[in-house]
């Protein structure tokens, strides 16, 4: 992940918002897809 215009120490909270809705986004898809493999087996 990189940002060329800008430095680690001038990231505005609109970056670490933006981050943060990303990994969210990504931990809820990868959850989603663990539940599909739980009901696939218990079947």
């Amino acid at each position: 992940m990189s940002k060329d215009s800008k430095t680690s120490g001038e990231w505005t909270a609109k970056d670490m918002i933006e981050l943060r809705i990303e990994m969210f986004e990504k931990r809820s898809e990868e959850a989603a897809e663990g539940t599909e493999d739980r009901v696939k087996s218990e079947k």
